[in-house]
């Protein structure tokens, strides 16, 4: 299964696509029943909300992320620095697949 697969499932599990916003996932709205009244029933169901919300946003990062690195694989992009142009290197690559820059441009960005 790709990574691209995975996450996509994983996705489903929290949420939807959003149809209006391609590439765009919303979390599923617990269903806030009118007749729970229990306080803590009501707190448990804003907690796994925002579970899922948090969830929800690492995912649609990660696969983001991948998708990106896609694009890159098509465009011809994929494996070289996005700041100096060198090959980033197999191990790099390994160790981070959705990475845009080399080892020595990590140190100054997230990826």
């Amino acid at each position: 299964m790709s990574e691209k697969t995975r996450l996509e499932e994983e996705l489903a599990k929290v949420g939807r696509k959003n149809p209006q916003v391609a590439g765009d996932w919303q979390v599923e709205i617990p269903d806030l029943n009118a007749g729970v009244s229990d306080e803590n029933d009501l707190s448990d169901i804003y907690e796994e909300f925002e579970n899922r919300s948090a969830l929800e946003d690492n995912l649609e990062e990660s696969l983001t992320l991948v998708n990106q690195a896609l694009d890159r694989l098509k465009s011809g992009a994929y494996g070289v620095c996005e700041k100096c142009g060198d090959d980033m290197g197999e191990k790099r690559l390994e160790a981070y697949p959705a990475a845009t820059t080399c080892i020595k441009h990590s140190k100054n960005s997230l990826s």
